[in-house]
């Protein structure tokens, strides 16, 4: 498969392997980690010294990557501005997100060093105001006059074809290239001067030039970029020269002939589809997983690659020590240690237990760096090889990893990011993917006959329901955090489970009776092929014979457990050892997600939503169904699951689903529960089990009766009680109702509610001044047309 662009939901598909081989082509102007297979490239945009640096196995075309037919309906080239007006002028036609500012800095020393000359800047750049700023600041800086710098709008292919009459030498961007749109230029006539860099992208220029044999304009540096282009502005004879014959050297190129690339393609594709056999004919998508990632790995040795681990300073105790114990398999094997070297933002150290591997394992890790590596004469086992490596490690919590996990971005940094958070996690797991797109597990529940299911198993990874963070039976050895002392005082994984299995989950209880968490982490994301380093038979019969041992170590505490049954994200999925006794199930309806800028009430559901961390609490947005997950996260807890994509439209058919789950429905302000209503009457069965908490918040009624004063239309005494009493009657059947005053909670109390008041609340400061030391009027918050804030600050 060749794409044309970078396009995400391409890549997204390319992730999941829709084909055997996968190759990209233009628009692939780095390494994309192993997504493809290949990277079509030639030597100038991909030299050889540079290939350590790819994943997949590059494929020079001869005569270059590129193929182009010229437009039929270019004008004819022109004489060069230089003759016409005794200066030269500069052109640029990159978008505004290639132009940075060593780019323009370059730019603006290439133009100041030419007297008189000029340049153009074409396309979006003209209508991008605050970057047309920056680039006359820039110019003036190097004593070019604003004057001197001209912004041409976007204009037709025709009259953009025709604008190259009015520039010399068109300066390539850098570090991104342009791509084919350098070629128009050129056929018109103007030289490009371009800076190739140490990556794809940042060579596009190179790989083009070198295409039509003119590597001369190819700068290896800035102070080459600036002679190269300087030169050229001021030779008319050479400028004359390009214009009257790039066209005839154009043609006369490998860069037009299509059948070249096509040929070579079509050879390249029939290899690789030779060469990737094992993938087609595998039984089932984990043999071809397998398959690939064992091609992979030849590629990956044929070149002096290496895996480049931190390494942790003498003397310094790293945050973690992550353990990966290593049976056969290295082509995961590879994977899994590649992903771990790319994580940033943590501090760690790696440790590398291998049992006695028989396959291309040792080659692997004797290209590894940074790591601590245990070479086992034999084959003891995981758990046996864990406990080994957890022996050897210095790090505050021991992080244990399987060799077929694959860490996602910042996977170990938000693994810090929640234990710091939170010194009462004994044990953390992460949001485990299977490698065919569906959840494994968001944590797990074990139940009465000792067999254990995955929570969400199946269903969508990416849901709102995946994206909460709780408390759980255990976590897979996938991935388990703990911190290093409690794991020491327990003892770690118990030798009677070994060689493998159920030694996780019986850390786990007995983690939750030392009296920690053992928690779920949905930010912790990771791809796992499950069971993909085992070998025959053996995981079936080993869980077996230690769920027998598990049961015989854990008779009390099963007897409390329920029996197997499905685990579905819309199930009542909070059950833990620490939901003992049972806490209410909270759905808290709300206009929006109260985010910290927002105001109209949002502050105090935000409030409530913070009281309420760590219980089960979904919040379920009204008006404002979409929403950014990293927005979310930094307003409300990781606890509070939000379920975003319904709206006001989608609450019937979520409540359908997950009938039975809430014991508290609450909902803010007069509009949401009015909107409710309806509902309410229509489908009562889907509120049955639920108690109405209603947030009042205040009576609208009176605020509306005193602004009408205000406003010299009083209401009569009918007209307010009419709307008092309305108010009211939105609250029938309300179990509670919450409101800031005391006034307020007499009105709900009268009409015979069960009212509280729940006042903001405000942190006292100790060492704040008292009265006397202090003066004037500190107002923070938003002012629009009749709000309260607007009214407070008229009062």
């Amino acid at each position: 498969l060749h794409p044309i662009e970078g396009q995400f939901e391409l890549l997204r598909a390319y992730a999941r392997r829709v084909a055997p081989v996968q190759i990209g082509w233009l628009g692939c102007w780095g390494s994309a980690g192993g997504l493809f297979d290949a990277l079509l490239a030639d030597q100038a945009s991909v030299p050889h010294q540079q290939e350590p640096h790819y994943e997949e196995e590059v494929l020079r075309l001869r005569g270059g990557q590129w193929c182009w037919d010229p437009p039929l309906s270019a004008p004819a080239t022109d004489m060069p501005p230089l003759l016409a007006f005794g200066s030269p002028t500069f052109g640029v036609t990159a978008r505004s997100l290639r132009l940075g500012a060593a780019c323009l800095d370059a730019f603006a020393r290439v133009v100041g060093a030419v007297p008189r000359s000029k340049i153009r800047f074409i396309g979006e750049v003209a209508g991008d105001w605050p970057l047309r700023r920056e680039i006359v600041e820039r110019m003036q800086a190097h004593g070019v006059e604003a004057g001197r710098v001209l912004f041409d709008p976007f204009m037709p292919y025709a009259g953009y074809l025709q604008w190259f009459a009015t520039v010399d030498v068109v300066l390539d961007s850098f570090p991104g290239n342009g791509g084919l749109s350098m070629l128009d230029p050129l056929w018109m006539g103007v030289p490009v001067v371009t800076l190739a860099g140490d990556w794809a992208g940042a060579r596009q220029g190179a790989s083009l030039l070198a295409s039509i044999g003119l590597p001369q304009w190819v700068a290896q540096d800035a102070a080459q970029f600036h002679g190269v282009a300087v030169a050229l502005a001021g030779d008319a004879a050479t400028l004359s020269s390009h214009r009257a014959g790039l066209r005839d050297r154009i043609l006369g190129s490998p860069l037009v002939d299509g059948r070249r690339v096509a040929m070579q393609i079509e050879d390249l594709c029939l290899r690789l589809k030779d060469g990737s056999a094992g993938e087609v004919q595998a039984r089932d998508g984990k043999a071809r997983t397998r398959a690939h990632a064992q091609r992979a790995l030849d590629t990956w040795l044929a070149l002096p690659r290496t895996i480049d681990l931190p390494c942790v300073q003498a003397g310094t105790v790293p945050e973690l020590s992550v353990i990966v114990v290593l049976f056969n398999q290295a082509g995961l094997s590879r994977r899994t240690l590649q992903a771990l070297a790319d994580q940033r933002g943590a501090s760690f150290e790696t440790i590398i237990v291998d049992n006695a591997s028989s396959d291309r394992t040792s080659e692997l890790l004797d290209r590894v760096r940074g790591a601590r590596i245990i070479r086992n004469a034999d084959n003891i086992g995981f758990l046996l090889a864990a406990r080994q490596g957890a022996a050897a490690a210095r790090g505050l919590r021991l992080a244990f990893l399987n060799s077929d996990a694959v860490l996602q971005e910042n996977a170990l940094r938000a693994t810090l990011s929640a234990m710091q958070a939170d010194p009462a996690i004994g044990v953390l797991g992460a949001r485990v993917v299977l490698t065919d797109g569906g959840l494994q597990e968001a944590g797990n529940m074990v139940f009465a006959d000792g067999s254990a299911g995955g929570i969400g198993r199946g269903e969508d990874a990416f849901g709102h329901a995946a994206r909460a963070a709780r408390a759980c039976d255990y976590v897979s050895g996938v991935f388990l955090v703990t911190p290093a002392p409690l794991w020491r005082m327990l003892g770690g994984f118990d030798k009677a489970y070994a060689p493998a299995y159920y030694e996780d989950t019986d850390y786990c209880l007995r983690v939750w009776q030392a009296g920690f968490r053992v928690v779920y982490e949905p930010s912790v994301l990771l791809e796992h092929l499950e069971w993909g380093s085992a070998t025959g038979d053996s995981p079936t019969v080993l869980m077996e014979r230690n769920r027998a041992v598990f049961c015989a170590r854990h008779v009390s505490w099963l007897q409390g457990q329920p029996l197997p049954q499905p685990l579905p994200l819309d199930g009542d999925r909070w059950r833990s050892p620490e939901d003992l006794p049972r806490l209410p199930r909270v759905l808290f309806l709300e206009n929006e997600v109260p985010h910290m800028a927002r105001g109209g009430g949002l502050p105090r559901a935000r409030l409530m939503l913070q009281a309420l961390q760590g219980w089960p609490v979904t919040l379920f947005p009204l008006w404002t169904p979409q929403d950014d997950w990293r927005a979310i996260r930094a307003s409300i807890p990781h606890s509070v699951e939000v379920a975003l994509d319904h709206g006001l439209g989608g609450l019937e058919a979520f409540l359908a689903r997950r009938r039975g789950v809430y014991d508290v429905l609450m909902v803010s302000r007069p509009p949401n529960l009015q909107a409710l209503a309806p509902l309410r009457a229509r489908r009562p069965e889907l509120f049955a089990g639920m108690r109405l908490v209603y947030d009042a918040e205040a009576l609208f009624a009176l605020r509306e009766i005193a602004m009408a004063g205000v406003k010299g239309r009083p209401l009569g005494r009918a007209a307010g009680q009419a709307r008092i009493d309305a108010e009211m009657a939105l609250a029938a059947g309300a179990g509670d109702v919450l409101v800031v005053s005391q006034r307020d909670a007499h009105y709900f109390a009268a009409a015979g509610l069960r009212t509280h008041v729940l006042s903001h609340s405000i942190a006292p400061r100790r060492n704040a001044p008292g009265p006397a030391g202090r003066n004037g009027l500190l107002f923070v918050g938003a002012l629009h047309p009749g709000t309260p804030n607007e009214d407070g600050l008229l009062w």
